[in-house]
């Protein structure tokens, strides 16, 4: 999750309940992410002077760019357009400016747009105390946790390495000694003897 999150410069907990909110709409996985990227990059366009960019945040009232002038992160940008949509009385009108941004995932993602920020901060909130999502706290942890596993299998395979190369020279002794006993003259009767006599004990 936090990857994934990351890939797209959302935190974790945001973007677990946009991805929830986009499968409900039937957008999975890849798919969103691939929808939320291609916001971010019209937002780059439309800051450099992008006209159809540009004209399709416009519509909606979005100003894409924060106080020092560069665009501003993703989360902000989808809080921004959600409250745009969710000021958009309902109509062709909103539809419209929906497809341009989000393309075909547009319409399926009104629902949940029309909320705006504080309606999607609520609804974070409520899915974080219900259980429904993992906050970022438990993610870092569990980042953390994985980091400390990698560290003490690399020790553990360390420690095995080291161990097997101060025995190494003592098995291979022991194994070619034992190779000699074996093929020493009249051994393997002996051996036949033995296992011979064992099986007249046993019975």
């Amino acid at each position: 999750i936090g990857k994934s999150a990351a890939t797209i410069g959302m935190s974790a907990e945001s973007y677990q309940v946009w991805a929830q909110a986009a499968r409900s709409a039937g957008i999975e996985g890849e798919a969103f992410q691939s929808v939320i990227a291609k916001v971010g990059r019209k937002a780059e366009d439309a800051s450099k002077g992008g006209a159809e960019a540009a004209a399709a945040f416009r519509a909606l009232g979005v100003d894409v760019q924060g106080t020092n002038g560069k665009v501003v992160g993703t989360e902000e940008l989808l809080g921004r357009v959600a409250d745009a949509f969710q000021r958009l009385p309902a109509g062709p009108a909103r539809s419209a400016a929906a497809m341009k941004l989000f393309e075909d995932s547009g319409i399926k993602l009104l629902p949940f747009l029309s909320r705006g920020s504080k309606g999607i901060a609520e609804l974070r909130a409520q899915m974080i105390r219900s259980g429904a999502i993992i906050g970022d706290g438990t993610i870092a942890m569990a980042r953390k946790f994985s980091a400390a596993k990698q560290q003490f299998m690399l020790a553990v395979a360390g420690v095995k390495n080291t161990i097997g190369s101060l025995l190494l020279p003592y098995l291979t002794r022991g194994m070619a000694a034992m190779s000699r006993w074996i093929a020493a003259p009249g051994r393997l009767a002996q051996i036949l003897s033995v296992l011979r006599a064992a099986a007249i004990g046993a019975a």
